[in-house]
């Protein structure tokens, strides 16, 4: 059996309904719903009674998404979501482009800060080998615990 590289993954809600709306909102671009979806993914991960992290690190996205938007969507839910946590926020992973699904590497110079950490991974929607292939990434470093969180 695979090990999993992350601890838990919470998701604020399920992609129907009103909750798949907003998310295909703001995938187009719509910004101003990151504080909406970034509090309701706060409250619902304060609802699990979790520890609070240490870091709260984005799921990058690529360069073409981050050219069409002008901002990184997860990034910008990471910054939301760094605030009302009052955690700092770390950019501690790069993307890298693969013809099959994505992957992360780590940036060196966030290798140290992450040790014996608890690190939030944040993403608007789950997609499983996205957030193990970040958490692998995150994890030759030994952080304590990765926990993921997404909206959906």
């Amino acid at each position: 059996m695979k090990t999993p590289y992350f601890h838990k993954h919470f998701s604020a809600c399920d992609l129907i309904g009103p909750a798949k709306t907003l998310v295909f909102r703001y995938n187009q671009g719509d910004f101003f719903l990151a504080e909406a979806l970034a509090s309701w993914m706060a409250l619902q991960y304060l609802g699990q009674e979790q520890p609070f992290p240490d870091f709260v690190v984005p799921l990058p996205g690529s360069l073409f998404k981050r050219l069409s938007f002008g901002e990184d969507l997860n990034t910008l839910l990471a910054k939301k979501m760094s605030a009302l946590l009052e955690r700092p926020l770390m950019a501690a992973l790069r993307y890298v482009w693969n013809e099959e699904h994505a992957q992360f590497s780590l940036r060196p110079k966030y290798a140290e800060p992450i040790t014996d950490k608890h690190i939030l991974l944040i993403s608007s929607t789950f997609m499983r080998e996205e957030i193990e292939s970040a958490a692998k990434a995150l994890k030759e470093k030994f952080p304590k615990r990765i926990d993921s969180l997404s909206f959906t």
